[in-house]
């Protein structure tokens, strides 16, 4: 799948609100991707995405069992470096809790009517928390909580909802992400960067929040 970039400054975000925005995050600049992530690496990040929503299901108080006998990765990790980089993914989401951006994220997240919602437009709502210009760590955990909150939100409704959901998200974090991973070292490496702290949070958040206004408006068509 190409990487189709998605420009913010027609959607909510000033030009040069967009522009302070990009600063503000550090912005990478990604080199062409001339080949497909190795299997490591998307093996690594399907058990990022996996764990860290059982996690949030457990938390919930949601039994994973059902889910965990559809999906082909187990709960736990392969390597304990994989297990690591969990770690600080889920502790930057842990302080991004305490945020009122990350609430304003997850009534987004409610806002989207996961029951109807096509692959494509599921694929474009999350290409709008990514942009070539601006990658960072902060950017993969706003897109882990998001399609978190929409799995958990499947799953009070039916399993298979919730798989189709976790589905999607693995679609998209192996044909777009990981691409873009491969290119800056890996997982372990975008993840060990230094962050923004909780400016670089709300940025990120802000961003994801006009992704999500673009879908509902898309879906209202």
């Amino acid at each position: 799948m190409t990487y189709l970039p998605v420009m913010m400054t027609n959607h909510g975000l000033p030009l040069q609100q967009r522009r302070g925005s990009a600063a503000l995050l550090t912005p990478l600049v990604i080199p062409p991707r001339d080949s497909l992530p190795n299997d490591d690496l998307v093996e690594e990040g399907k058990e990022l995405f996996h764990n860290f929503v059982l996690e949030d299901i457990q938390r919930e108080e949601l039994s994973v069992d059902d889910l965990t006998a559809q999906i082909s990765t187990p709960a736990g990790y392969k390597n304990p470096m994989w297990a690591k980089t969990g770690r600080e993914l889920r502790h930057m989401a842990d302080e991004f809790a305490k945020t009122k951006e990350r609430q304003r994220l997850a009534n987004r997240a409610a806002s989207v009517d996961i029951s109807s919602v096509t692959f494509e437009q599921f694929r474009d709502l999350l290409s709008e928390l990514f942009h070539h210009n601006d990658f960072t760590k902060e950017r993969v955990m706003i897109l882990f909580c998001f399609c978190s909150d929409l799995a958990v939100r499947g799953l009070k409704i039916g399993v298979e909802l919730c798989c189709q959901v976790v589905s999607w998200s693995l679609r998209f974090i192996t044909d777009t992400v990981c691409s873009i991973i491969q290119t800056l070292g890996g997982w372990s490496q975008v993840v060990s960067r230094n962050g923004e702290g909780p400016l670089g949070y709300v940025v990120v958040a802000v961003v994801a929040v006009v992704g999500t206004v673009l879908v509902m408006r898309y879906l209202k068509q």
